[in-house]
C-alpha cells in the first residue's frame, strides 16, 4: 500500500518510469502534510503558552487528525481509480474489450478518480478554517509554519484540481462533468481567497 512507504521510497517511485504514483497523489500527500503542520502549531502554542489541553482543543486536534487521514485514504482511493484507468488503457491498446465497453470503462475510472479529487480539494477547503483560526491566535513564532501549511495546503488543492481536468475529458456524462468542474472551480476561489487572508493577517502580526 502506498500509505504503508517511506517518504524515500515514495519519492523513488514518483521519480521512475512508472505510471504511478503520480501527481495526483503527490498533492494528497502534501495536503497531509499541510493537515499535521496545522495540528503542530495548535500543539506548540498551548506549550509555549503553557495552557493546558482543554476539551475545545483536544476536540479541535482530533477533527485536523480526521482531515489528515482522510487525504492519507483519499490517496489509496485514488490510486486505486488510476490503476483502473491504466488497466483499461493497456486493454484498449491491445483490443481486448469493445469500443463501447472501453468508453464505460474508462467513465468508471474517471468519475472514480475525478469524484477521490474534488473530496481531497473539499478536505483542503476544510482545512482552512483550522489554518485561518491559528494566523489569528498562534504564537508569534510559529506563524512562518502556518504560512507554510495555507501554502502547501493551496498548491495541492491547485494541482490536484489541474490533474483532475485532464481526467475529466474521459466522462461521458458532460453534465455531470460540466457540474463537477464548475464545482472544483468554487473550492479553488474559495482556497485562494482564504489562503490571500490568512498570509496576510498572519503577515501583519509577524510585523507588529
Amino acid at each position: 500500500m502506498l500509505t504503508d512507504k517511506t517518504i524515500k521510497a515514495f519519492l523513488n517511485d514518483l521519480a521512475s518510469p512508472a505510471k504511478i504514483p503520480d501527481g495526483c497523489n503527490s498533492s494528497m500527500l502534501c495536503g497531509g502534510f499541510s493537515a499535521a503542520l496545522t495540528m503542530k502549531v495548535f500543539s506548540q502554542t498551548m506549550i509555549k503558552r503553557k495552557e493546558e489541553k482543554t476539551d475545545d482543543l483536544k476536540t479541535t486536534l482530533e477533527e485536523i487528525r480526521l482531515i489528515m487521514e482522510h487525504f492519507i485514504l483519499l490517496n489509496e482511493k485514488y490510486l486505486s481509480a488510476s490503476d483502473e484507468l491504466l488497466s483499461v488503457y493497456k486493454k484498449f491498446r491491445n483490443r481486448e474489450e469493445s469500443k463501447k465497453n472501453q468508453m464505460e470503462a474508462v467513465h468508471n475510472g474517471a468519475v472514480k478518480a475525478v469524484s477521490t479529487i474534488s473530496q481531497m480539494i473539499k478536505s483542503c477547503e476544510q482545512l482552512l478554517y483550522y489554518i485561518k483560526k491559528n494566523a489569528i491566535e498562534a504564537d508569534v513564532n510559529l506563524l512562518s509554519d502556518i504560512g507554510a501549511a495555507a501554502l502547501i495546503n493551496s498548491a495541492a488543492a491547485q494541482s490536484a484540481a489541474f490533474s483532475a481536468n485532464n481526467i475529466i475529458n474521459g466522462i461521458m456524462d458532460r453534465k455531470w462533468a460540466i457540474d463537477t468542474f464548475n464545482n472544483l472551480n468554487q473550492m479553488l476561489g474559495n482556497i485562494r481567497r482564504e489562503t490571500e487572508e490568512i498570509l496576510k493577517t498572519a503577515s501583519q502580526r509577524m510585523s507588529e
